[in-house]
């Protein structure tokens, strides 16, 4: 693509996810099924979970992992690639992490400086990254949080 072309980002996010949500509704309700994507602020976030084959000429086993709100209905999508199979459960526990992984890097934004530096090289960065990150569990103002970090995933 030439440096100067423009690409209409909103028209192209709004055509993706039209395309994952036509895959989503056309999805029989014996593919979803109700799984807990781990504890959350108010007890545990269930959603409905659905799974469909993706990039089947690729080698590798690839699923596209939908999650369903159960009560408004909003969907959210995964792109998973795995070396073999892989059962829903794990996924949806894999998924579940990421929002402790959020959750640490807002806390640590304001808490350990992690959006007070100015990216000049990866080196420096990295280095920064990593001290406001290793900061963030001791940090007092943090209990709650703390636990989220060291929650032993279920396998």
């Amino acid at each position: 693509m030439a440096a100067g072309h423009s690409v209409d980002l909103d028209a192209w996010r709004v055509m993706f996810t039209d395309a994952l949500g036509r895959i989503a509704a056309g999805l029989a309700d014996r593919h979803w099924h109700r799984y807990s994507a781990g504890a959350g602020a108010k007890g545990h976030r269930v959603y409905a979970w659905a799974w469909a084959r993706i990039d089947i000429a690729q080698g590798g086993w690839r699923r596209l992992l939908i999650r369903r709100n159960t009560a408004t209905g909003e969907l959210a999508f995964y792109r998973c690639h795995a070396p073999g199979p892989v059962p829903l459960l794990t996924l949806v526990r894999i998924a579940g992490i990421r929002w402790a992984v959020e959750e640490s890097f807002q806390a640590a934004k304001g808490q350990a400086g992690l959006d007070h530096y100015q990216v000049r090289t990866w080196t420096g960065w990295h280095r920064h990254v990593t001290l406001a990150m290793l900061a963030r569990p001791s940090s007092p103002q943090s209990p709650s949080s703390r636990t989220h970090l060291m929650t032993e995933v279920p396998r």
